[in-house]
């Protein structure tokens, strides 16, 4: 029993392509998510390079430097988990924890976390390092119950540079050279014995850990048609990103997606209200309801001693599930606070999972 339960543990702490379909993001980040995932038209801010690099192209930046930027997407269940598990901690009844799992078949345990130090910005050129894990675990309860899990890492830099293709029309180009580790897997109930007493079978059998280097390329255009409405389109993954160099045993292709949207600002004399409407993935490669892909987004915000939005609200419908947030700027350092909502499902409302983001970042602007 005690091998079953630190296994248990195990996987939940270490977790990530279960049950069901959801649309997976290379770079993203709280604030997006807390305004229903809405990006792609988005003017420039300290992270708009990292979805649409042609925002580079647009205010009068001499120099910045992010020193650091920390993201965390982390699901309510897993949170939830993690409370069962501290509870538990100092009781010695087995039945009683094992039945606070009981509650977790059919729910996905998901957390993800980003980071960037000592970004660079010099005019419309952008250098920023990065390293990621995205992973989750969902335990499933079919006849015989099993585990699904994927854990994705990965490490590189983008290098971004956007220019003025003729008047208010303004394109950007970044570049990913990174390095990824994934594993995915899935094992029976039944199988956890191979675990227990002396057996010669080890973790990776269920669980082959893949890797290799990429070279990813984003393209991004912004069509300003007026100083407070503007169009925009990107290209994340050109071509999908596929391992640079032979491997037997390769990770899968960065697939692309190609999305557009668009922007509208209503002026205020303290607050803008900034409206949002995107498409993502307009090629639809996986069959999603359509309704999938549509998103909204409203940000009320008031610009203090930047370029951007220094405080403010957040609201948007991602996949159907409302999304909110807030975030301050305390001049030494920014954050943001958002709870959102994604689909796994084929179609909205089918199987949703929410979950919270938290972001902090400092920089520096000349």
């Amino acid at each position: 029993m005690l091998s079953l339960l630190c296994f248990i543990g195990l996987v939940l702490g270490f977790a990530h392509e279960a049950m069901g379909i959801e649309q997976e993001w290379l770079l993203d980040s709280p604030r997006v998510w807390g305004r229903g995932r809405t990006f792609v038209a988005a003017p420039d801010s300290d992270e708009a390079a990292r979805f649409n690099p042609a925002t580079l192209a647009e205010p009068d930046v001499s120099f910045q430097m992010r020193l650091l930027q920390l993201d965390g997407m982390i699901g309510e269940n897993t949170i939830d988990t993690i409370g069962d598990l501290v509870s538990a901690a100092g009781t010695s009844d087995a039945i009683d924890l094992l039945s606070k799992f009981d509650s977790k078949f059919g729910e996905r345990q998901s957390f993800k976390a980003q980071g960037s130090l000592f970004s660079l910005r010099f005019g419309s050129f952008e250098i920023s390092p990065f390293g990621l894990n995205n992973s989750w675990l969902e335990l499933t309860n079919p006849s015989i119950p099993n585990m699904e899990w994927k854990a994705d890492t990965l490490a590189g830099v983008s290098i971004s540079y956007g220019f003025e293709l003729f008047p208010s029309f303004f394109m950007g180009l970044a570049l990913r050279p990174m390095y990824r580790w994934h594993i995915a897997g899935n094992i029976a109930f039944v199988d956890i014995i191979e675990f227990v007493g002396p057996s010669e079978i080890d973790f990776e059998t269920f669980t082959p850990l893949t890797s290799g280097a990429y070279v990813a390329g984003d393209v991004g255009m912004v069509w300003n048609l007026s100083p407070t409405f503007r169009w925009g389109l990107t290209f994340r993954n050109v071509g999908d990103a596929t391992v640079t160099n032979e491997f037997e045993d390769a990770p899968p292709p960065l697939r692309q997606n190609i999305s557009t949207g668009i922007f509208s600002r209503s002026p205020g004399q303290y607050f803008n209200l900034d409206y949002y409407l995107d498409i993502h993935s307009l090629t639809n490669r996986d069959g999603l309801n359509l309704l999938r892909l549509v998103n909204t987004g409203a940000e009320l915000g008031s610009s203090v001693f930047s370029r951007d939005h220094d405080f403010g609200l957040l609201a948007g419908l991602n996949e159907g599930y409302f999304c909110t947030g807030l975030f301050a700027d305390l001049l030494f350092m920014r954050f943001d606070l958002v709870n959102y909502g994604v689909e796994l499902g084929h179609a909205p409302g089918q199987k949703p999972d929410r979950r919270w983001g938290i972001s902090a970042r400092t920089s520096m602007t000349f």
